[in-house]
């Protein structure tokens, strides 16, 4: 088993990032390193600025546990109050995209309709004429309120 402590500070978002130079570095170093002890990650490049402790520990079987010790909520709403009230100006109509960066967007059913239902409520106070939600984890954008009208050529 391992166990990995990153810096503080780091989201739950980056952790992805480190999975693969784990692996080089313990396939690299496998024989080396004695189950029960702590390879140094300081004194490895791959992991020097990604961890702070990376310890191993005898198992019975071979597998891969990530567990995110912090609390998981959406900022969606958050965010987007904020943007709704910072005062833009621009002659032609602005479009929000709003990134999930650190984390990806909820899973539950009803998210998409929550909050499309907080936008509509929101939106024709700000300056915004749609609001785009952006994925960064799956490169894909979940939601876009109001969707645009195939009908309609862009601006």
């Amino acid at each position: 088993m391992l166990f990995v402590s990153f810096p503080a500070g780091t989201s739950p978002g980056t952790w992805r990032y480190a999975i693969t130079p784990i692996l080089t570095v313990l396939s690299r170093c496998a024989d080396e390193v004695a189950h029960g002890q702590e390879l140094p990650v300081w004194q490895t490049t791959e992991l020097r600025h990604r961890l702070t402790d990376l310890e191993i520990r005898r198992g019975r079987r071979v597998s891969l546990h990530v567990v995110e010790m912090t609390e998981v909520h959406d900022p969606t709403r958050a965010l987007l109050t904020r943007k709704f009230s910072r005062p833009y100006s621009a002659t032609l109509p602005i479009e929000l995209v709003a990134c999930y960066l650190s984390q990806p967007p909820p899973r539950h059913a009803g998210w998409r309709e929550e909050i499309s239902v907080f936008i509509a409520g929101h939106l024709g106070e700000s300056r915004f004429r749609r609001v785009w939600l952006f994925d960064n984890f799956t490169r894909s954008v979940p939601l876009v309120y109001p969707p645009p009208d195939p009908m309609t050529p862009p601006r």
